[in-house]
């Protein structure tokens, strides 16, 4: 019976997706009815898997500042020597390379490299181009369209994805929602998204979830620095770091270009592992939308200013707050308002309560007197609180130690100012972790607070400060690092962790960049409208050769430094 049920499931899921290819080709078809165009107003081909259970719709596109009538089609790098259907929208007679067309034609396959396109008197270039032999993302919203997504990016849409991997069709499923994600990153040109599932998907082996993110990595010079990251931070020990997986994506029969397919941080067994103090409050306040619920607290745009403030939501029921896990970030402070839960510890710590997004006045109340009593300690000289613990009484202070030393490793931009997160289990401390953006690291090209951050020789995170709004405070592990006995821990770390483990780094960084270099550098062609492919393809070469470079120089510069009993 479960396999009856099982098969019926897939037809189900086959026959949903003929339906919106349906619905995509009737809405090319009745644009072809309205258009008064004599010329070419669109082209695109379908290619199915092998197995022939995923047929995708790749359009056309054009770069900004490129010739008139100059496009490219990017291509997976399945549909290689496989045979594709061409379809196109004009009132004329269309010529591929001399040879009519007619809607529909299948050819044996389309070759890489440029073909001309005739269509009444103009002609046009078209370029096919494949990527590299990686997973590609299809994404189909439902109306068609991104103009409601890229308008507003807390608007979120549904749709229907499936995602390949090298094999055939890793999952396919209805999207509850696809919608912009990130602060600064949400004003680039290329989004990065937040896509929810409306059931669990173990991708790639990651862990089954609802919740994904696809990371565009647009100010990273390498499109691979979150991805090696990641991988490090799991290496020597950061615990619950983010799995991820580079990818194409296309959306509605557009190519994005290259995102990184990663897990997002959240509580949860497959993700950070500790009992959800969130579930429990739902639970205990069935019926309830907690979006209603009225906020509590000091809030508003000055609101980073009072020291020792809090903002939670009234929430009729609730555990006792000792009983459930935290998960908890530093943010900037001009970001703090935009959260629901949240607090500022005395010394002007902005912290965002993530997990649970919705807290009481009393959870929110308990993690910040932890957090307060942990701070008080550090800040003192001897590392005592006037309760006369300390702050080791608080943290883990290995984990601690250990994201210390990795942030100061790949010299981080955003360390210890945004993106930092910690998390306590009940009758537990706190632990750092899990690592999260790090593409503005390995020697990104710009200046902060006098230091060069694409220089590997000078410290960064042991010196660095809350934020830019904040800059005459100094940063968590700033203060940390003025104790004798976190300086050990942190030397202990980096002989034991880091340094054993950096030509792995390096090999890793050879091995991706090489599975998917081609994808890497259409991405950055079709992204960079000055530049041509080989200007691209050459200039990636060097930032991928300049990031192995830092990472032996800094390699070599940390050694020297934990060395030294001064620094």
């Amino acid at each position: 019976m479960r396999r009856k049920y099982g098969k019926l499931w897939g037809i189900a899921v086959l026959l949903m997706f003929q339906m919106l290819l349906l619905i995509f080709i009737v809405q090319l078809n009745s644009e072809k009815e309205v258009s008064t165009s004599e010329y070419l107003d669109s082209f695109w081909v379908e290619v199915a898997t092998e197995e022939n259970d995923f047929t995708c719709l790749i359009k056309w596109w054009q770069k900004e500042n490129a010739q008139q009538n100059e496009y490219y089609l990017t291509l997976p790098y399945f549909a290689k020597d496989r045979q594709v259907k061409v379809n196109f929208l004009s009132g004329n007679d269309v010529f591929l390379d001399g040879v009519k067309l007619r809607n529909g034609v299948r050819l044996p396959e389309l070759e890489e490299g440029n073909h001309e396109i005739a269509c009444a008197d103009k002609n046009y270039c078209l370029c096919v181009v494949y990527g590299s032999n990686i997973p590609t993302v299809h994404i189909t919203t439902d109306t068609g369209s991104m103009e409601h997504i890229y308008a507003d990016k807390h608007y979120k849409e549904p749709g229907y994805a499936t995602i390949l991997n090298q094999e055939g069709v890793e999952y396919q499923g209805n999207l509850d929602y696809i919608t912009i994600r990130g602060n600064y990153t949400s004003t680039l040109p290329k989004k990065p998204f937040n896509i929810k599932f409306l059931g669990e998907a173990d991708l790639f082996g990651m862990g089954a979830s609802k919740k994904w993110c696809l990371l565009a990595n647009y100010l990273d010079n390498t499109m691979i620095k979150d991805k090696i990251g990641y991988d490090f931070a799991d290496e020597v020990g950061l615990t619950f770091s983010p799995e991820s997986v580079l990818t194409d994506l296309y959306i509605n029969g557009e190519y994005i270009g290259n995102y990184t397919l990663c897990e997002r941080i959240e509580i949860s067994e497959s993700r950070i592992d500790i009992n959800d103090l969130g579930d429990w409050n739902e639970r205990l306040n069935q019926g309830i939308d907690f979006e209603t619920l009225e906020l509590g607290g000091v809030r508003g745009d000055e609101s980073y200013l009072e020291l020792g403030s809090s903002m939670w939501v009234n929430i009729p029921n609730t555990p006792e707050p000792s009983e459930g896990a935290y998960l908890i970030e530093y943010e900037l402070a001009s970001r703090y308002d935009d959260e629901v839960s949240g607090f500022i510890s005395n010394y002007g710590q902005p912290i965002i309560v993530k997990s649970p997004e919705y807290a009481s006045q009393e959870q929110v109340q308990y993690i910040q007197s932890y957090y307060q009593a942990f701070e008080d300690a550090v800040l003192s000289d001897n590392g005592y609180n006037a309760m006369g613990k300390h702050y080791s009484d608080y943290i883990d202070v290995e984990s601690y130690a250990k994201l210390y030393v990795f942030q100061e490793f790949v010299k981080n931009l955003d360390a210890a100012a945004t993106s930092l997160f910690f998390y306590k289990e009940k009758g537990e401390k706190l632990v750092a972790g899990p690592v999260w953006d790090v593409d503005l690291g390995f020697g990104y090209s710009i200046e902060r607070d006098g230091v060069n951050m694409a220089d590997p020789n000078s410290l960064w995170v042991a010196g660095g400060h809350l934020s830019n709004e904040l800059s005459d405070k100094c940063s968590i592990f700033t203060l940390l690092c003025k104790h004798e006995d976190f300086r050990t821990e942190a030397i202990k770390q980096w002989k034991e962790y880091f340094i054993p483990r950096v030509d792995t780094m390096l090999n890793n960084v050879s091995q991706i960049y090489g599975e998917s270099k081609e994808s890497i550098v259409l991405d950055k062609f079709k992204w960079n409208p000055d530049a041509s492919y080989e200007q691209v393809e050459q200039s990636m070469d060097g930032n991928i050769s300049a990031m192995c470079e830092f990472i032996s120089q800094r390699t070599d510069f940390l050694t020297d430094i934990y060395s030294s009993e001064n620094w």
